[in-house]
């Protein structure tokens, strides 16, 4: 061996082709739904649910103490949220499961869900907008608090719109449906 011989790299003979290179790997070519494996945007959103509903434990003990802290003549919508946070608690941790065991359900519901949480939200922020014009019973002015309301209101509905937009845009996707078909 020479000195200008690197021990590292194969001696090259004439006229030999060169060896293949090596095979596409299934995330580049996006092919995970054809080797059964779980996309990233299904894993993605399946932990993002499982964040979701540990937030939504968060607040049911708030929501229990705000409860307790108000008057009977207030306490129906307080007991009404709580309710709504539980089974918003209850879809998320299944969904979450449900997407990240690849069940072929959990795909269509999720779309669903996500849909109803987008027309949920523009309802409610709708609601809000329209009752800006009653009396700030808070001390504040009724202008800060119909900025508040007028703020909450439509960063909730581009946040929410934005977040289940994402989602249902990744569920819709052709490697994605792929994957869940090959689970069927």
């Amino acid at each position: 061996m020479s000195y200008t011989e690197d021990p590292n790299i194969p001696p090259q003979h004439p006229g030999a082709t060169p060896p293949p290179p090596p095979a596409a790997s299934p995330i580049s070519t996006g092919a995970a739904a054809t080797t059964g494996t779980r996309p990233t945007a299904v894993l993605v959103i399946g932990i993002v649910l499982l964040c979701f509903a540990g937030f939504s434990l968060l607040s049911v003990p708030l929501t229990i103490i705000n409860i307790t802290m108000h008057v009977p003549e207030v306490i129906m919508p307080h007991a009404t949220t709580l309710v709504l946070n539980l089974i918003t608690l209850t879809w998320e941790v299944v969904l979450g499961i449900g997407l990240l065991r690849m069940a072929p359900w959990a795909r269509v519901a999720g779309i669903i869900l996500f849909v109803l949480a987008i027309l949920q939200t523009t309802v409610i922020t709708s609601l809000t907008l329209l009752r800006m014009t009653m009396p700030a019973t808070t001390g504040l002015s009724p202008e800060v608090m119909n900025g508040i309301k007028l703020g909450a209101g439509i960063g909730g509905l581009v946040f929410t719109v934005a977040i289940y937009g994402t989602m249902i845009y990744f569920l819709c996707r052709k490697e994605v449906v792929t994957a869940f078909a090959a689970r069927r």
